[in-house]
């Protein structure tokens, strides 16, 4: 059975909003210096030695994913999956007017305690973003979409795949920053706080909001 039209416009409409919301997301934890998740981490580095705008370094960053893609999976590589190149510039897009957005709305977080609550916040509106994104079952950001062709390519479950990826990912990250700065600079605590809390926030967002979302979705 096709889906009808209207049921196409909520699943569009269910997934941009999702992807907006985690670049919300990491715009918040931008405004502090103590590191955004580790999906963010290496266009936020680059960013950051490169003095451009992280909305355009994300997009370059995450449509070079697609490519190690390509790479990886070879012949079983799905040509649709060139969509993410054009869904990587829609989300740089997103980063820049996410970062635009909360600079003139929040206020800057100058002490430590402050900064702490923009990451907390952070990491739980990314997870409950990336809930929201994922339920529609379209196109999977790059980020994802490259832990997906690891777990397919070595044959490994997705998790790990993933854990992978952002260990690799924070890694190079690390690695510029040392070389660059002569420390670390945009990696801090920060960074750790988003891998541990946001799988975690998007198994509460489910339990929160999840099957009705799914209802809202597809009945």
């Amino acid at each position: 059975m096709t889906q009808t039209k209207t049921q196409m416009i909520k699943k569009l409409a269910v997934y941009l909003i999702g992807v907006y919301f985690t670049a919300f997301a990491i715009a918040i934890s931008k405004m502090t210096p103590l590191g955004i998740s580790p999906n963010s981490s290496l266009p936020n580095e680059l960013s950051l030695i490169l003095n451009v705008n992280l909305g355009f370094v994300t997009a370059c960053v995450f449509a070079s994913f697609v490519f190690i893609q390509w790479i990886l999976l070879g012949k079983d590589f799905k040509l649709i999956n060139f969509v993410q190149v054009l869904l990587a510039i829609l989300y740089g897009y997103f980063v820049n007017s996410a970062v635009a957005l909360v600079n003139r709305i929040l206020p800057p977080c100058d002490t430590y305690p402050l900064q702490l609550i923009y990451t907390l916040v952070s990491a739980l509106i990314l997870g409950a973003a990336i809930k929201v994104y994922m339920t529609p079952k379209l196109m999977a950001l790059p980020a994802e979409g490259l832990a997906k062709a690891v777990a397919q390519r070595f044959k490994l479950p997705f998790p790990t795949a993933k854990n992978i990826c952002d260990i690799t990912i924070v890694s190079i990250s690390v690695i510029l920053s040392l070389v660059y700065f002569g420390k670390l600079y945009g990696i801090r605590e920060g960074t750790i706080i988003h891998a541990f809390l946001v799988g975690r926030a998007v198994k509460w967002s489910d339990k929160l909001f999840g099957r009705k979302l799914e209802q809202f979705v597809f009945k």
